[in-house]
C-alpha cells in the first residue's frame, strides 16, 4: 500500500521567547496535509532536529509518510 504524502517547508519561527531575543531569523519546518499549505498536520520547532530534506519518508504520530518538500515561505 503506498503511503500517504505530507507536504513540508520552512517557515519564519513562531516561538515568541526566539523572536524576543533577536533570533526571528530562524525557521520552522512545517508540515501540511496539501500541496496549497491550508490544512497544517504538525509544527517542528528551529530548536529541535529538523529532518533533512533529502528525506523522502519521515515517521510523525506513529505513523510512516511520504514526504514532498516545497520551497521555503517567503513573507511577503
Amino acid at each position: 500500500m503506498p503511503l500517504i504524502t505530507l507536504y513540508a517547508r520552512k517557515e519564519p519561527t513562531v516561538d515568541q521567547v526566539a523572536i524576543n531575543q533577536g533570533q526571528a531569523f530562524r525557521k520552522d519546518v512545517v508540515f501540511y496535509h496539501d500541496e496549497e499549505c491550508v490544512r497544517k498536520f504538525c509544527h517542528w520547532s528551529w530548536h529541535t532536529a529538523p529532518p533533512r530534506k533529502t528525506k523522502k519518508t519521515i515517521t510523525l504520530n506513529c505513523a510512516r509518510w511520504t514526504l514532498r518538500w516545497l520551497p521555503d515561505f517567503v513573507p511577503a
